[in-house]
């Protein structure tokens, strides 16, 4: 039993919430730096990614789910370890926090000496005599070696009223109590500090819960599609049509962006609303936020191609355009050529031929070229033309242009806690306007025979300067001196 009690306590102490936040920023980092260099779309090109990172890292990465960190199940595991750590806090603190706040007492017994020294004291005798000049001798030797000047309970009471009006006017809230030794008082000020911090406290634990329902229930797919193909949304009747893709490129050739445009499609296939998404732009459907997120061209996939040819040394350059699955007899020959293979980034390997990633970097084609001399093939390099070769033909072939069949790459996500971080940020924001502009302060007096002093019980949101004191203490002295006068004058 105590051994529980000892973890739900270690759970809740500074140094857990310190540790905790420490490793889900780490893992926040990690996630964020992970889904920047990772891509998203592994599963889909398994064999490409296989192929370039080996099966072993593929499968490593496959299973720390770091193409999609902030759904693996290592990043949940900090998410909901934090939520627990944090609720427990919560429970275990608003009690406290609300008595501080909300509820507060005169002292029951305050002297000089005992707890906190103070931070302002002020003497009857002291004040009374503090006007008191060298050149007046009796005077000055009262104020030296004279007695203590003591106040009666009329006195008291008027002196707390005083301070009491003064403390007030610095927007404290006292509550007093008389007894035999004077009147005790407490004075409140900042009450919405600790609200402020439990508020803040609740929205960061909102903001959590929203993250894991994101987390756990939210979903993100990266989904690709060619002109006219129709994508039915997960978990939806709904679905979406795409009816362009462009590419924009600069005078250079760079690609600078790309644009999807889309038809929102209703249970029924009708479409109900268009939109224009690209990077850094996206549209939102129903509960799904739609981004342009990447494209691709296919393996073994092209529109048409322009291949140019020329029989013999001498011979006239012909161009012909074909497209996927086409046979075309080559004029003034009895050739007929046809595409057997495409590769949109051709490699070679240990074991043969391999497409090396889904953009047009190295594009190739492979050509069977059927008549008199037989079936020759051979690979054409769109970039690299020189490497062409097609053996015991006496012809020369290059290929001069290949358009590909571009797939747009859409990333479709829903996260159903969106409302409840966006509802965190917002009491976070509100609860850290209490927080800071409120500084809270509970002080501690006793208004006696002998005089004044103040006890600094609690503070927090910033120290009460020595300044705020000093200045205090010389108002106090103004207010307070008029009381005394009179009784010294008595005295003497």
């Amino acid at each position: 039993m105590k051994m529980k009690k000892g973890i739900w306590k270690g759970l809740i102490t500074g140094r857990t919430a310190v540790m905790l936040i420490a490793v889900l920023t780490l893992a926040s980092a990690l996630g964020w730096v992970f889904s920047e260099i990772i891509p998203k779309d592994i599963n889909f090109h398994e064999d490409i990614y296989r192929a370039k990172w080996g099966n072993f890292t593929f499968n490593l990465v496959n299973y720390l789910g770091l193409h999609d960190p902030f759904h693996s199940f290592w990043y949940r595991g900090v998410l909901a370890f934090f939520t627990l750590s944090l609720l427990l806090c919560i429970i275990t603190g608003w009690k406290v926090l609300i008595v501080h706040s909300f509820s507060f007492s005169p002292p029951s017994f305050l002297r000089k000496g005992a707890g906190k020294a103070p931070a302002m004291e002020i003497s009857w005798s002291k004040l009374a005599r503090s006007g008191i000049e060298k050149k007046d001798i009796l005077g000055y030797y009262e104020k030296a070696f004279g007695r203590e000047i003591e106040i009666d309970t009329t006195q008291i009471s008027e002196g707390y009223s005083k301070v009491a009006a003064y403390l007030k006017g610095k927007r404290y809230r006292v509550k007093s109590r008389e007894t035999d030794e004077g009147v005790l008082f407490s004075a409140l000020r900042g009450r919405w500090h600790y609200p402020g911090n439990m508020l803040f406290h609740i929205a960061i634990l909102v903001i959590t819960i929203g993250g894991m329902i994101g987390s756990f229930q939210g979903k993100k797919e990266i989904m690709y599609a060619r002109k006219g193909d129709v994508l039915t949304l997960y978990d939806s009747p709904l679905s979406i049509r795409v009816d362009r893709f462009n590419i924009i490129q600069t005078r250079e050739g760079e690609i600078r962006s790309y644009i999807t445009e889309l038809s929102f499609l209703n249970s029924s296939g009708d479409s109900i609303q268009s939109e224009k998404v690209e990077v850094n732009n996206p549209g939102r459907y129903g509960r799904y936020d739609i981004y342009q997120s990447t494209y691709y061209v296919d393996e073994e996939e092209f529109a048409w191609a322009r291949i140019t040819y020329r029989v013999g040394e001498n011979g006239r350059a012909e161009s012909i355009v074909i497209k996927p699955g086409q046979k075309i007899a080559l004029p003034s020959t009895d050739w007929t050529i046809e595409v057997k293979g495409y590769s949109p980034d051709f490699r070679k390997g240990k074991k043969g031929y391999y497409t090396g990633s889904n953009r047009m970097f190295n594009p190739a084609l492979r050509i069977e070229i059927a008549g008199s001399y037989g079936h020759k093939s051979g690979w054409l390099f769109l970039k690299y033309p020189s490497f062409n070769f097609i053996s015991d033909l006496p012809a020369k072939f290059s290929v001069d242009y290949i358009e590909p069949v571009y797939y747009t790459g859409l990333q479709i996500s829903s996260n159903p806690g969106t409302r409840l971080v966006i509802l965190g940020i917002t009491m976070a924001a509100v609860g850290l306007l209490f927080l800071f502009c409120s500084s809270y302060r509970l002080l501690k007096g006793k208004v006696g025979k002998e005089g004044l002093f103040i006890i600094i019980a609690r503070e927090s949101g910033g120290k009460i300067s020595k300044r705020e004191i000093s200045g205090m203490k010389k108002d106090l002295n103004i207010i307070l001196r008029d009381i005394v006068v009179a009784n010294a004058g008595k005295e003497r």
